[in-house]
């Protein structure tokens, strides 16, 4: 579900544009069908040239709901799902002078099987196969609240203390257990 999402929003301005091109040409067949329709005699052409005026009609009202329902799902829907939106991450500045300030931050909170609706605090920071030099380092990040262990849900605060040279950036992360699959929350 959220590829398709991904992919209405990274297409949007060509999904518009393509709309735009249909309803052009079927608004020139709508205008073409109605001056036919308006000159025929016979109920034989009056007919066929209803056809094409009410095929015209149908493809400029479908193309105006999908274009409704494109900005719709783009404005009001993809920023409310988390995981849609993949947030970049910033880029280092070379120039910049390294400062020595610890940083209290959260750490990737799976979500637990054994508590549904909940998320169990773990010892250690879990690492992605392959992500392991830009992903959560273990040893480093120490938490104060939650405690190990303790079932969590709803709002929680997490505190504790981080030790990182060169720190960069930070990003709140959730799995499920057993799957390599990261949701951000926040960066």
């Amino acid at each position: 579900m959220n590829e398709i999402l991904r992919l209405l929003q990274t297409f949007e301005i060509w999904i518009y544009i393509l709309l735009g091109l249909v309803g052009l040409f079927y608004f020139q067949k709508f205008i073409r069908a109605l001056n036919e329709w308006h000159g025929t005699i016979f109920g034989l052409e009056r007919d066929n040239a209803q056809r094409r005026l009410n095929e015209a009609v149908t493809v400029l009202v479908l193309s105006l709901i999908i274009a409704v329902g494109e900005f719709s799902i783009t404005t009001f829907v993809i920023p409310t799902i988390p995981g849609v939106q993949i947030l970049s991450t910033p880029t280092l500045d070379v120039l910049s002078t390294p400062t020595t300030t610890l940083a209290v931050l959260p750490t990737i909170l799976p979500v637990s099987s054994q508590f549904p609706g909940q998320a169990v605090l773990t010892d250690t920071p879990t690492s992605v196969s392959g992500q392991a030099s830009n992903g959560c380092v273990p040893g480093k990040l120490e938490f104060t609240a939650p405690v190990n262990g303790e079932a969590i849900s709803g709002v929680v605060s997490l505190k504790g203390t981080l030790v990182v040279e060169n720190f960069g950036f930070y990003k709140y992360e959730y799995s499920k257990p057993g799957t390599n699959t990261w949701i951000t929350i926040a960066a």
